[in-house]
């Protein structure tokens, strides 16, 4: 295989274990107060399930996603709560992962605005950080 058909690869798997090392780190607002999912969007407004990739390009040490955050997002049978804080945010190491909030608002479904999220990695993104 040429080494850019490797390096691209490698590249693709780096943005991957990036993407599932953030979204382990996803708040925990909606488990605790409600029943309703909280949950991350990509740039394209669709939901980020788990085990999911977020298009993302490294360029040198870090790879940067646009997310939003999004609270009372129902799914399937589940009955939104009026939460008990008024605005919600992630937490995390990833760079820029506090500007990731939300305004709840009653037991609406809202999501905040979006923000990019930096993940550090090594050998120019072939690598986890």
């Amino acid at each position: 295989m040429p080494d850019d058909a490797v390096q691209r690869r490698l590249g693709r798997l780096m943005v991957l274990a990036c993407a599932t090392a953030f979204f382990g780190l996803a708040p925990q607002a909606s488990r605790a107060q409600g029943q309703c999912a909280t949950e991350f969007k990509d740039q394209t407004s669709a939901p980020v399930t788990d085990g999911s990739t977020v298009c993302g390009t490294a360029v040198g040490n870090k790879c940067t996603f646009q997310l939003e955050l999004c609270v009372n997002q129902s799914e399937g049978s589940c009955t939104p709560n009026d939460l008990k804080r008024k605005r919600i945010h992630a937490k995390g190491h990833c760079g820029g992962i506090g500007k990731l909030n939300v305004k709840a608002n009653g037991t609406s479904s809202v999501c905040g605005n979006s923000a990019g999220v930096n993940v550090k990695t090594k050998n120019h993104g072939t690598q986890t950080g």
